[in-house]
């Protein structure tokens, strides 16, 4: 999230960011980006003047099967 915005994802929410980061091609800076290193630092930068904003997904439930 750009800024000093955060959400907090579980459920559903959580298991689709999880599955996106499997299904992206395997490169060097996709493994950089989700290493733990990189998110403690930006939470570095956050954490002063956080704000809590909803997280949005784009899950459709009348298109689990890509037909549309």
């Amino acid at each position: 999230m750009a800024d000093t915005g955060y959400a907090i994802l579980d459920g559903v929410s959580s298991m689709l960011r999880a599955t996106r980061f499997t299904q992206e091609p395997l490169t060097e800076n996709n493994l950089q980006e989700h290493q733990m290193v990189l998110y403690l630092r930006m939470l570095d930068t956050k954490i002063p003047t956080a704000r809590l904003v909803p997280f949005k997904n784009s899950l459709n439930l009348f298109n689990l099967f890509g037909d549309e």
